[in-house]
């Protein structure tokens, strides 16, 4: 039995000045595990007729499908590998796709505007270690997304992803180097506005290890997208810093501050597990869209 709870504040996806809603969605997932591991095959996933329901404004109770379901296939010894995933979830269609955009009236959480969404995907990668010095790693994706009752939205989604990671050499300084590129094509037989949207990044990230207690962690990079939004602003340079305290394996706290396009983005991460109990807290601003 899973227990969660949603809070939105909308994002500020509504102008200065107008309506904004706020909205702390609530989930019971009374759910079922399958698990299976072979030689060279991975799978794991759980299924849940989840009770969705919100504690502000008069949100009536329903229960839909929550599925979430990987596997992976080693297809070369440890370099050439092949994901497939299915997702099913409820999300508010309003604000899940480019058709008629994100008018100021609607918000990113409507009670009265529900809507199953069901995705499935296969993603290929290769992996590859460059000796003690980084780790290479290309992964490519092609997925869909559906909407029980928003075909406008409906998507063919693919995203690509290439990058290095520092190896056993850089224990002090630990760094990443990161592009990825991804495009969802919506249904253009029935998209009321621009039927795609675009999105890439670059991104370097590095951190600086003091002791086994204390990290520096920063990073660097720049954003191109086409999505609308209010404030015009869709592309241009990102940061980041801040740090990591660690006093024992059972907890961990991260901490910072940084810069984006949309906004400025404060983070917080945490952990503390103990036994049977583990307690994690997650905060971030953040551009993300129903299909990741």
């Amino acid at each position: 039995m899973a227990l969660s709870a949603t809070y939105s504040d909308n994002a500020d996806l509504a102008s200065a000045g107008t309506d904004k809603q706020e909205e702390l969605f609530l989930q019971v997932l009374p759910y079922f595990t399958l698990t299976g591991e072979g030689a060279r095959v991975r799978a794991q996933g759980y299924y849940a007729p989840a009770l969705y329901t919100g504690t502000i404004g008069d949100t009536p109770a329903n229960i839909d499908n929550f599925l979430s379901f990987n596997g992976t296939v080693e297809v070369t010894p440890d370099t050439f590998f092949v994901d497939g995933f299915a997702t099913a979830s409820v999300v508010n269609q309003n604000a899940s796709g480019r058709s008629g955009g994100i008018p100021t009236t609607s918000y990113l959480y409507n009670s009265d505007d529900l809507t199953q969404a069901f995705g499935i995907g296969v993603s290929p990668y290769v992996r590859h270690r460059l000796g003690s010095s980084a780790d290479f790693l290309a992964r490519a994706t092609v997925s869909t997304t559906n909407f029980a009752d928003s075909s406008a939205n409906n998507s063919v989604n693919a995203a690509f992803t290439a990058g290095f990671t520092s190896g056993t050499s850089f224990q002090r300084l630990p760094w990443s180097v990161t592009y990825s590129l991804s495009r969802i094509e919506f249904n253009e037989a029935s998209a009321t506005s621009d039927d795609s949207n675009t999105y890439q990044e670059i991104i370097g990230r590095t951190s600086y290890v003091i002791s086994p207690v204390w990290r520096i962690d920063g990073s660097l990079g720049y954003v191109d997208n086409d999505y609308q939004t209010t404030s015009g602003n869709t592309s241009g340079g990102t940061w980041s810093l801040g740090g990591t305290w660690t006093p024992n394996p059972r907890i961990a706290l991260s901490l910072g501050y940084g810069g984006q396009p949309y906004g400025e983005n404060w983070y917080l991460n945490s952990r503390y597990a103990h036994k049977r109990v583990s307690w994690f807290a997650n905060y971030s601003s953040q551009l993300t869209t129903v299909q990741q």
